[in-house]
């Protein structure tokens, strides 16, 4: 994995770069480190762009909770 980094976790609206072009960035380099999107956008086109750039994972924040979010985590582990 880039860097020894076990997963990393990212939101889509993102201030300096937004997080498809992060994702894209990071698959360029490592193609095995889990991804998990967290954002509130419910758009299904968004969230397919995501999955087919190399997102492993999308939670939307409304569905958010800590034993939902561990649970992802565990399993990509």
């Amino acid at each position: 994995s880039y860097n020894n980094v076990d997963i990393i976790i990212t939101d889509l609206d993102m201030p300096v770069m937004n997080g498809t072009d992060f994702i894209k960035n990071i698959r360029k380099k490592d193609k095995i480190t889990p991804i998990i999107v967290m954002s509130a956008t419910n758009d299904e086109n968004i969230i397919e762009i995501c999955q087919n750039i190399g997102a492993t994972d999308y939670i939307h924040k409304k569905d958010f909770s800590e034993k939902l979010f561990l649970n992802k985590i565990n399993l990509l582990l």
